[in-house]
């Protein structure tokens, strides 16, 4: 991928020493805690999320051939390491690719859910995906995946995993499963490497999933047991900008600002977060999806 000047100088920051504390909110006690100091001489990664809306459906004037470009231009201005993307087909993921080829993509058998990343700066060690729920009547949500891949640092060596997710639109208790399972399947990873979470959640930042992610409450696991989730995170956007209001993310092809925030990207808790945002890149009145992506860069 050719990189343009500003795009070339957004990395060069990225490695800028910083000497702030980022802080965020901290819902359980009503204060707001410190996050951690930045390491020393970290792994900084920029990474994104992207719910892309399903090529195949009938949106007239938003139909992917019309927003195609746009869609491009975007992912382009993100500037990403990886970028979990949901929804697309083979085909926009191939469009995508190919206005942008310094990206690689893997995707988990005929899942939507694909990992985008920088080929030139990491090299796909390891990769996979796993089975977040079944489709089950009394769920009354559809059967859903997790694709995740290993990404190495071809300069330094340094790793991490990207987790990517769709949870379902229909059922909470599809999206407390799913969730209970996910955490599970990070923490069971050997070796204690820095991971991220991407997704489109479909569900608001109190909602019972969210708070459980967040290490906030427990869930029940599949024996109905209690689960308290051994890998907490935090929202990288709300590490930043806690009292931010307008944050929906699901705008629809109007740009809504209205709503809730249902895409994330998650990291764990005490990663140093350097800057987090959600995109409403428009064109003439149009947009690139009915979602906004989010990204973040963090250390």
């Amino acid at each position: 991928m050719r990189l343009s000047g500003a795009a070339l100088a957004s990395f060069a920051l990225v490695g800028v020493a910083l000497v702030c504390c980022a802080e965020r909110r901290d819902e359980r006690r009503g204060e707001r805690t410190a996050v951690t100091a930045r390491p020393a001489d970290p792994l900084v990664a920029r990474v994104a999320s992207f719910n892309l809306r399903w090529g195949g459906f009938d949106d007239g004037d938003d139909a992917w051939p019309r927003r195609r470009a746009l869609a491009a231009e975007v992912l382009r201005s993100l500037a990403a390491d990886s970028i979990g993307g949901q929804e697309p087909t083979p085909a926009q993921v191939d469009d995508l690719v190919a206005a942008n080829p310094g990206f690689a993509r893997f995707r988990h058998g005929d899942r939507t859910q694909p990992i985008l990343y920088r080929a030139d700066r990491f090299e796909l060690a390891d990769a996979g995906g796993f089975l977040l729920v079944e489709a089950t009547p009394g769920l009354e949500g559809s059967e859903r995946h997790c694709t995740w891949v290993r990404l190495v640092e071809r300069e330094t060596g340094r790793a991490y995993v990207h987790y990517n997710v769709h949870l379902d639109h229909r059922s909470a208790a599809s999206r407390r499963r799913s969730a209970v399972r996910l955490v599970r399947a990070i923490a069971a990873r050997a070796g204690g490497e820095p991971f991220v979470v991407t997704g489109d959640f479909n569900c608001g930042e109190e909602s019972a999933t969210m708070a459980f992610l967040r290490g906030e409450r427990t869930l029940p696991g599949d024996e109905g047991a209690p689960v308290e989730n051994p890998v907490p995170m935090i929202d990288t956007f709300r590490a930043l900008h806690p009292d931010a209001d307008e944050v929906g993310t699901a705008g629809g092809f109007g740009g809504d600002r209205d709503g809730e925030k249902i895409d994330h990207v998650l990291v764990a808790a005490g990663t140093f977060v350097e800057d987090a945002s959600i995109v409403r890149t428009a064109r003439d009145g149009r947009f690139p999806s009915d979602h906004f992506p989010v990204v973040a860069t963090v250390a």
